[in-house]
C-alpha cells in the first residue's frame, strides 16, 4: 500500500508603510551537540503540531490533513527576515528554539535527513522565493535562504497577477505531482506585493508490510454509535508497534515505511465516542509511546482526506500577530526598497490518499509481493479494527510531518 501526501504553503508578503529598510545576519554561534538540537526541535514540532490541530479543531468538523511542519519551515524561513517583537512572536507561536543560530542549525541538519528519493521512497521537499522585479533581496538573507533551506530564488512581474500566479501554481503542480493545483488566485496578488515564499512537501512511500486487494471487503464504518456506512477495509495480521494506552484510552499502531525511520502512527480511541476526549490530549498523543512488537489484526480504511486551510487566524490565536500588523519588523528582506513590509496570506493545500496498489506517482515503480503479509491467517494476539473515527501522522526522524484524522464525514 502507497499512501501519497502532498502539501504546499504559500507566504504572501505586501506593502504597507514607508519606513527604512535594513537588515543584518545575527553572528554565528557556537556549534550545538545534533542530538540535543533535535531533541529541542522535534519537542517543539510536536507541540506546534499539536497547538495547530486542536485551532482546526475550531473550524472543521470532519476530516482534515495538514502539515504544520511545512509551515514551520516556511515561517522559520520568515523568521531570517523579521526582527524585534515580530520574531519574538513567531519563535514562540512556532515552538522554534529561541536562538535564531540554533533554528538555522537544526533546519541544515534536518531537511536533508527529511528528503529521501527511490523506488521505494519519496519525501521531496521544495522552498521558493519570488520577488517582484522592482525589489532587490537582502544579500545575505537571500544567501541564507539558499544555503540553509535550499530555497530557489526567481523575479516575477506581481503586476501582471494572473502570469504571476500561474507561474507559482506551476511550481506547484511540479514539485507535488501535479495533486495540488491552484494553490493561490490572480486575486491574491496585488500590485503592492514585493515577496511570495513557498514551500512544497511531497510523500509517496510503500508499506513494508503491504496489504493485498483480495482481503479488502466493505465493512461497516461507525461515526457514531448509530450512525454507519460502508467502506473499503483492508485487513492483514503481522507483527506491528503496538501499544495500549490506558491513560488516553486509545491503542497506538505503528506502520513502518520503506526506507529510514519513517512511518505512520495510526491512534484509535477504545469508544466510538472516545475521539474528542484524545483529541483534547493531542500533545501527549503525539509523544513517543512504549511500543512492543505484537501480533495484530489490523483493520484499516482505504481512505483520502483533502485540506485548504487558512493559516493566519491560526497563527494569530497563538500569538502571532505583528506578523501581519503595519507594526511588522519585516527589515531582513530587501536591500534597497523603502518600504514597510507585512505578511497578508498564509495558505496551505494538503492530500492524502491511501489504498493497497498506490498512487500514480508510484505505480510506474510496480507492486511490490509480500508473501508473509498475504499468506498468514493464524489470529492475532490484539485486534486493532479502525471502524470508528481516528487520527493518523506521519513521522520521518520522529518530526511530525503530517497530522489528520478520519471520521468518514
Amino acid at each position: 500500500m502507497v499512501p501519497s501526501m502532498m502539501m504546499v504553503s504559500a507566504i504572501i508578503f505586501a506593502c504597507w508603510l514607508p519606513g527604512a529598510m535594513s537588515a543584518a545576519v545575527d553572528p554565528q554561534q557556537p556549534q550545538e551537540d545534533d542530538d540535543a538540537l533535535l531533541g529541542e526541535f522535534q519537542l517543539g514540532n510536536r507541540r506546534f503540531t499539536a497547538a495547530v490541530y486542536g485551532e482546526l479543531l475550531k473550524q472543521k468538523k470532519g476530516n482534515f490533513i495538514v502539515s504544520p511542519f511545512s509551515v514551520e519551515t516556511i515561517l522559520a524561513l520568515t523568521n531570517e527576515g523579521a526582527k524585534g517583537e515580530t520574531s519574538e512572536e513567531l519563535v514562540k507561536g512556532l515552538s522554534l528554539p529561541e536562538d535564531r543560530e540554533k533554528i538555522r542549525q537544526a533546519m541544515k541538519s534536518l531537511l536533508p535527513k527529511l528528503t529521501a528519493r527511490n523506488e521505494d521512497s519519496q519525501i521531496l521537499m521544495a522552498n521558493k522565493i519570488y520577488a517582484d522585479n522592482s525589489a532587490s533581496l537582502n544579500a545575505d538573507f537571500a544567501e541564507m535562504a539558499k544555503t540553509v533551506y535550499g530555497s530557489g530564488i526567481e523575479n516575477l512581474n506581481f503586476a501582471d497577477n494572473k502570469a504571476a500566479a500561474n507561474e507559482i501554481n506551476q511550481w506547484v503542480e511540479k514539485h507535488t505531482d501535479s495533486k495540488i493545483q491552484k494553490l493561490i488566485s490572480a486575486e491574491d496578488i496585488t500590485e503592492d506585493m514585493k515577496l511570495v515564499l513557498v514551500n512544497g512537501l511531497y510523500f509517496d512511500n510503500k508499506w513494508t508490510k503491504p496489504f493485498t486487494v483480495e482481503r479488502t471487503a466493505r465493512k461497516p464504518f461507525y461515526r457514531q454509535l448509530n450512525d454507519s456506512s460502508d467502506v473499503d477495509m483492508m485487513r492483514q495480521i503481522e507483527y506491528f508497534k503496538y501499544y495500549e494506552n490506558t491513560e488516553l484510552k486509545a491503542k497506538f499502531l505503528e506502520l513502518n515505511y520503506k526506507g529510514n525511520n519513517v512511518s505512520m502512527v495510526i491512534v484509535l480511541p477504545d469508544e466510538n465516542v472516545g475521539l474528542s476526549a484524545l483529541e483534547q490530549n493531542i500533545e501527549k498523543v503525539l509523544e513517543p509511546q512504549p511500543y512492543e512488537m505484537q501480533r495484530v489484526d489490523l483493520s484499516l480504511p482505504k481512505f483520502s482526506v483533502e485540506s485548504k486551510v487558512q493559516f493566519v487566524p491560526i497563527l494569530e490565536n497563538l500569538g502571532v500577530n505583528k506578523l501581519f500588523s503595519d507594526r511588522a519588523e519585516l527589515k531582513g528582506f530587501l536591500s534597497e526598497q523603502v518600504v514597510q513590509l507585512h505578511v497578508s496570506l498564509i495558505v496551505q493545500k494538503a492530500f492524502i490518499n491511501i489504498t493497497e496498489t498506490g498512487t500514480r506517482a508510484a505505480a510506474a515503480t510496480g507492486v511490490e509481493l509480500c508473501p508473509r503479509a498475504c499468506s498468514t491467517d493464524e489470529p492475532g494476539d490484539h485486534v486493532f479494527l479502525a471502524d470508528r473515527p481516528f487520527l493518523f501522522f506521519i513521522k520521518k526522524c520522529d518530526v511530525v510531518l503530517f497530522a489528520g484524522k478520519y471520521c468518514n464525514v
